[in-house]
């Protein structure tokens, strides 16, 4: 008899159209992951409460399906961009790879179907956004395109009508049914110089001025976008930076600068960036997801999966791990086959560590003069709840509750006692932890509003180190927390 190896095992997902349906013919993508317990179905033990005279239980049966899963993992680049959008609520805005095949249209011009009939909103793509297309079978097909429209071709919203990057001039494409392609989203496109235009960096303000109309008039800068800037003199003054406020000389970002006069350096216009925030509303994304055991041959499967809870730690001397915990609707026993019709490889980016990044609080970086942290964990969790209806072991559906940006901040204990301070005062403060691998890609983790509701000290003969757990709160901007995705360019 064979038995499972773990080194055999995988778990991989698909995207759910309607919760709880698997889409036809699927093609699922394994989940990285460090083991855990698998998929599971949880029943509750209906034991009869019939009373008898010989002190027996007559009968007992199993209760209704409740399969759960829990993902832990190792947090690496681009790895886990689709799971993080069930953890939100949200799509993300660009900034992310997805593979499809697709029909080159010449009738109508311009055009691009999705072969599946798949919809390209539930993709994630919107118009206007920038999308690169490569890996094409004819070479001309490839290139950087605006959407200008999403419509119906055999299915709905499946069609993209697309110009070039300057938002007007009409693409021709060879035609081409069934070619694989890449698609990659959130190109702003274009770069200018600094010098140019006049770029002078002011510190106060954390603002780039240029000498003439520019960020508005020529490209349509909005808040909450993400430029990068690239060879100005002043270190501090290149990176990723997001849009606080603009006019059409003066931008204001979200990160430090230093004073700097006519840089040489240059600006490009948000390539690659992805950004994805807690929602106001329930659009929590289901999954169907398959656990195999392939030299066994053996494969179980939940649907209508939902991310419950979303957890990321950073530790001393350890890499960036976490967790993915689903809530399901509907359990499918073992059997011998896949429910895939194939079943792709996860990506091979390394993993974030804990010496790559930064930390900071109040819009500042964590220096030692403030304390010493030596740990933080930040957690998502969507109060998931399945409804339940009789004559059916199903759920129905999974309801959503609030969301509950929770977390804890370890430090050694200073003379500074600033942290201590931020507790007794109950202040609203931010928190920002920036992860970056040995590429230079990077994930911005924030939470915009925040109150730490728990203090303690712990004490050993060497250290006194203390524990601060914090609650976040929405915001201004109904935001209670976002990631950003700062790829190297």
């Amino acid at each position: 008899m064979a038995y499972a190896a773990g080194s055999n095992r995988y778990l991989a997902f698909i995207k759910e159209v309607t919760a709880g349906t698997t889409p036809a013919t699927p093609t699922l993508s394994k989940i990285r992951n460090t083991g855990g317990n698998g998929i599971s179905n949880e029943r509750s033990s209906l034991q009869s409460g019939e009373i008898r005279s010989d002190r027996g239980i007559s009968d007992m049966r199993l209760g209704q399906n409740q399969p759960a899963l829990s993902v832990p993992f190792e947090f690496s680049y681009e790895s886990f961009d689709p799971l993080l959008e069930g953890a939100f609520g949200k799509r993300w805005l660009g900034g992310y790879t997805l593979s499809a095949t697709v029909d080159f249209l010449t009738s109508p011009a311009s055009t691009i179907d999705h072969a599946s009939g798949l919809s390209w909103l539930d993709l994630g793509l919107n118009v206007g956004d920038y999308i690169v297309i490569s890996n094409t079978d004819e070479s001309g097909n490839a290139g950087l395109y605006k959407i200008t429209a999403i419509g119906n071709g055999s299915g709905a919203n499946d069609r993209l009508t697309v110009t070039l990057a300057d938002g007007s001039t009409a693409k021709t494409f060879t035609a081409d049914t069934d070619d694989a392609v890449t698609i990659r989203s959130g190109y702003k496109g274009g770069s200018f110089s600094a010098e140019t235009n006049g770029i002078t960096v002011a510190a106060a303000g954390k603002t780039y001025t240029a000498a003439s109309a520019l960020w508005i008039t020529t490209f349509n800068l909005k808040v909450g976008d993400v430029i990068y800037f690239s060879g100005f003199a002043q270190s501090g003054n290149n990176g990723w930076k997001k849009v606080a406020t603009v006019t059409d000389t003066v931008l204001t970002v979200d990160q430090t600068c230093t004073a700097e006069t006519l840089s040489t350096g240059t600006v490009y216009m948000g390539s690659a960036v992805g950004y994805l925030a807690t929602a106001t509303s329930a659009d929590i994304q289901s999954y169907t997801i398959e656990e195999g055991f392939t030299n066994i041959s053996q494969y179980h499967s939940i649907k209508g999966a939902k991310v419950d809870k979303f957890s990321i730690s950073c530790q001393p001397d350890k890499m960036i791990d976490g967790s993915f915990d689903f809530v399901g609707m509907t359990y499918t026993d073992f059997a011998a086959s896949s429910i895939a019709s194939s079943v792709t490889e996860p990506g091979v980016s390394t993993p974030f560590d804990s010496f790559t990044g930064s930390l900071s609080i109040n819009s500042g970086a964590i220096t030692e003069s403030l304390a010493i942290v030596s740990g933080v964990s930040l957690q998502i969790s969507n109060g998931l709840s399945r409804r339940f209806a009789v004559m059916s072991k199903n759920a129905a559906g999974v309801g959503e509750g609030r969301v509950n940006v929770t977390g804890s901040l370890n430090a050694f204990f200073s003379t500074s006692a600033t942290l201590a301070g931020l507790f007794s005062a109950e202040s609203d403060i931010d928190l920002s932890l920036r992860l970056v691998d040995l590429d230079g890609n990077a994930y911005l983790f924030n939470i915009p509003k925040l109150k730490f509701t728990k203090d303690s000290r712990s004490i050993s003969e060497t250290d006194v180190t203390e524990s601060l757990d914090f609650q976040g709160l929405i915001d201004a901007n109904n935001v209670t927390m976002s990631v950003l995705k700062q790829p190297v360019i």
